[in-house]
């Protein structure tokens, strides 16, 4: 599964993977989903906080809450995930156009 990875400063296309192992292994830890605007779904380490991990400034804003550690943007709902939906790609060559 294709998502859009969001790491500190860094935002990377990444293949995610398509099991729950998978993925907890890319954000480092247990999930977290959170719905964000147009069909996309943030995922995180659910714990990364108490981990002391840092803060994701970027996730953060589009999530609209306080997102620490990696985190991944793709498509679908809480429980099934789909490909990252192609309005968050932009994220990856112009981010200030997503926030306009």
């Amino acid at each position: 599964m294709k998502a859009v990875e969001l790491d500190g400063i860094r935002i990377n296309m990444v293949d995610a993977g398509d099991t729950t192992a998978k993925l907890e292994k890319q954000v480092g830890g247990k999930l977290e989903t959170i719905m964000i605007r147009d069909g996309g779904v943030m995922i995180c380490d659910r714990e990364a906080m108490p981990k002391d991990l840092p803060y994701n400034n970027i996730a953060s804003l589009i999530a609209g809450t306080a997102v620490y550690g990696k985190a991944l943007i793709v498509g679908g709902s809480h429980e099934k995930f789909e490909d990252v939906p192609e309005q968050y790609v932009i994220l990856l060559s112009f981010p200030e156009v997503y926030f306009q």
